[in-house]
């Protein structure tokens, strides 16, 4: 009833279809043991939750953030039901604390460190004013390079080269804030928990695959680790297919981002990661065919190599045509009250991705 007519649902109906996953699903897998039915289930839940987000305001980081949780929480609840993780307790029927803590991962990323990897005070002190240092640069930095996109991308003719360049940096440098959670977790806790970091130095990635496992966007990862790559190894799918099946589930979850978003960017934001999955194969064919050659290849040269590749696909992903600067300039950015960015509240407001992303993103 919620999604009849051209009325938008209540505010309170996307927290609570996103929130209900989990005991939506944690009830189906105690009432029917049969996969096909838990999948329809599931699978009609996740039709649900992911119309609510189309009638919220576009180009703002709540419709991201909220575009964002409307997917991963029931693609979550669909791969617990159909392909339980091995840590589940099956005997006796694992309870509703046990099921939401395989949730709630996600919105906190903190996990216990093994007692051998857990660091020394002096390793903590080290890493803290590094951070301190890192998080320092970030916070003054981010408002100038953003004011620097968006006075490029609204220029009647765009500069490619610096955009991508600078686009790329904004992608991926994390932000000051989560670096300095990610400390207090540590020095607070003495060394024995961890917040999960957004990035880890994407720059240093040798290889794509090492780019897109274990170094940018950590936390979307793990869920694609969780939710596909490994429900479709523990089915016998081969290590590629598994890989290429990742990259198509993290490409729709994007197209439905750029679609509640920004409106527009589905078929190019796809076309993206497929062809990084390709690239990523046929990395790791070459690198078994010729692995002294592969071994001899400095690392800077790697890490060059591959933030030469992210450079050359990024049209695909965040377009720099003349449309999208017309739209900049007809459709004021919004910050993260949903106001118009004018003086200092454009500063703030570009400091959010989202707001940059708008005047670059791909037009169909």
């Amino acid at each position: 009833m919620l999604l009849m007519g051209d009325a938008p649902p209540p505010s309170w109906a996307l927290p609570a279809a996103c929130l209900g996953t989990i005991p939506l699903s944690w009830l189906t897998h105690r009432l029917t043991s049969s996969v096909m039915l838990r999948g329809a289930v599931a699978a009609s839940w996740m039709g649900v939750t992911l119309a609510l987000p189309l009638h919220l305001p576009p180009r703002t980081p709540e419709t991201m953030i909220s575009a964002v949780f409307a997917f991963i929480l029931p693609l979550k609840g669909l791969q617990m039901l159909i392909s339980p993780p091995d840590n589940l307790p099956t005997k006796p029927m694992p309870s509703l604390w046990a099921w939401f803590k395989q949730f709630a991962f996600y919105a906190f990323p903190v996990s216990e460190v093994p007692a051998d990897k857990r660091p020394s005070p002096a390793q903590i002190a080290a890493s803290t004013v590094t951070t301190a240092i890192v998080a320092s640069l970030k916070y003054y930095a981010a408002p100038v390079i953003c004011q620097v996109m968006h006075s490029l991308a609204t220029r009647d003719s765009k500069p490619v080269l610096p955009l991508i360049v600078l686009f790329t940096v904004e992608t991926m440098r994390g932000t000051w804030s989560q670096d300095l959670q990610c400390t207090a977790v540590s020095v607070f806790s003495g060394g024995r928990y961890a917040l999960q970091p957004f990035n880890d130095w994407v720059v240093l990635s040798t290889s794509l695959g090492e780019l897109w496992g274990s170094r940018y966007n950590k936390l979307i990862s793990s869920l694609l680790r969780d939710t596909v790559y490994g429900p479709c190894k523990r089915a016998g799918l081969s290590g590629q297919s598994s890989l290429l099946a990742s990259f198509a589930m993290s490409g729709a979850l994007h197209m439905f981002v750029a679609r509640v978003v920004f409106h527009k960017g589905e078929g190019r934001t796809m076309c993206f990661f497929l062809l990084h999955a390709a690239a990523i194969l046929a990395e790791r064919s070459l690198s078994n065919r010729y692995p002294k050659a592969a071994a001899r290849v400095p690392s800077f040269v790697k890490a060059s190599l591959v933030m030469a590749f992210m450079w050359a696909s990024l049209p695909l992903y965040g377009s720099l045509r003349r449309g999208d600067a017309r739209d900049a300039q007809q459709e004021p950015l919004q910050g993260g009250l949903g106001g118009r960015c004018d003086g200092v509240d454009r500063v703030q407001a570009l400091r959010e991705s989202v707001c940059v992303r708008e005047s670059l993103w791909v037009s169909e």
